[in-house]
């Protein structure tokens, strides 16, 4: 029978360090796919063209190369974390279904957390400095990011000051809003950042087998990662890994196996916050791209053996996304020209930069959004210190200021997945 275009499975595992390349590892993780999975098909060997010249003008028959490794895509849901009660966890990859994804393209796994989930007290809480307090002492320490309930519904953040063995307060890196719920659960989630100090990341291993065939993909390295946010409805993430070889494998013809992962995460009304304050914000994305170069050498197949990130100018994480023009209110947190609804809210002019004279340097923003509503499927980006860029488009109905948001400085980025 006619097979049809269908990917029947896709696994994936790491490596097992920085430094491996090669070998099949011992668990495989499924992944379940948002495309056809056309860039896992099987491939040629690159041809080599042979411009020989004869009387008669002849053609000759190409030569067979080395094996054509361009890069493999994965596009998937983008899903929270697996039975997440904010107690202790010692391996968060293994709860969410791109959690060896994100290990890779970060460079690290994301941190363990020890001991009972924390609650909330009845009292010492300050929402505008960013403080909650703990019902007794906990185990949250600075970097962490946590959500917690509130009257204004579930808050993100991640822990600036106040972290530590006996912890009973801390404050976050920004404002929160709302009353926290008395008694309520503190949930950790899992946390990658940014290091750029961080070049040797693990690579990632696929085995993709269809109808018919099946090819595994070895040594991939980490490339870049986009996350869609509608404006409403179901976010995406779609990552990309450069294979340094590949093999032509037997079937395996797997089970069906749904990944470990919690609920998809659904956009039903996100917080986006610049400097601290709220924002009306649409047409979001985030993009991080690990400034990957291949490692070519003559003495390996196919003249490459795996990646480097870090290269060039740097990683890149991005926040983008387009803010409204109005009077500004509380009800609607809008961009304005002149002045402001909340005192130190960034101001136009100030996006912009027609305040100020050529060759001053531009004033560096904290980025923050937050999507999902509920723990097991919900997601939150920081930038601490971001070179922000912003110009006035027309957007439809409405003038938008349309920006770009990029993390600098020791911190350029954390994602957390909850």
């Amino acid at each position: 029978m006619t097979d049809i275009l269908r990917l029947q499975t896709l696994r994936y595992a790491l490596h097992t360090n920085a430094s491996t390349f090669t070998g099949t590892p011992g668990s495989l993780f499924p992944l379940q796919i948002t495309d056809d999975g056309a860039s896992f098909l099987p491939r040629q060997r690159t041809p080599i063209e042979r411009p020989l010249k004869s009387l008669g003008g002849r053609r000759y028959p190409h030569i067979r190369g080395a094996q054509d490794t361009a890069d493999v895509s994965v596009a998937l849901e983008m899903k929270g974390v697996n039975s997440n009660t904010g107690a202790a966890v010692a391996t968060w990859e293994t709860k969410l279904e791109q959690g060896y994804l994100l290990q890779s393209l970060f460079g690290t796994a994301a941190p363990a957390t020890t001991g009972a989930a924390p609650t909330i007290a009845a009292a010492g809480h300050t929402p505008a400095t960013g403080v909650v307090a703990f019902t007794a002492a906990a185990n949250v320490q600075n970097g962490a990011v946590i959500a917690f309930s509130t009257a204004s519904g579930l808050q993100i953040g991640r822990v600036e000051t106040g972290g530590g063995a006996a912890t009973t307060s801390v404050t976050l890196q920004h404002p929160y809003s709302g009353a926290p719920v008395n008694a309520s659960t503190v949930y950790r989630l899992a946390v990658y950042d940014v290091s750029d100090s961080v070049t040797g990341h693990i690579h990632a291993f696929f085995a993709a087998e269809g109808e018919d065939w099946r090819r595994d993909y070895f040594g991939c390295a980490p490339m870049s990662m986009n996350i869609a946010v509608p404006n409403t409805g179901l976010v995406t993430m779609s990552s990309v890994f450069s294979p340094t070889t590949w093999s032509d494998v037997a079937e395996a013809n797997p089970a069906y196996a749904d990944p470990t992962a919690g609920n998809p995460l659904v956009n039903d009304g996100a917080i986006f916050r610049l400097d601290g304050v709220e924002f009306l914000l649409r047409n979001a994305s985030i993009t991080y791209n690990c400034a990957t170069a291949m490692r070519e050498t003559s003495s390996r197949t196919n003249g490459k053996l795996g990646g480097v990130c870090g290269t060039g100018d740097g990683k890149s994480f991005m926040i983008e996304g387009e803010l409204y023009l109005g009077d500004a209110s509380t009800v609607l947190p809008e961009a304005i020209d002149n002045g402001s609804y909340t005192a130190g809210a960034p101001q136009l002019v100030s996006m912009l930069g027609s305040d100020v004279a050529a060759g001053q340097i531009s004033t560096s923003r904290e980025v923050a959004l937050q999507v999902g509503t509920e723990i097991g499927g919900c997601m939150y980006a920081l930038l601490p210190s971001a070179d922000f860029r912003a110009t006035m488009q027309a957007g439809g109905a409405f003038p938008v200021v349309k920006f770009q948001a990029v993390g600098t400085g020791a911190l350029p980025a954390t994602l957390a997945v909850g």
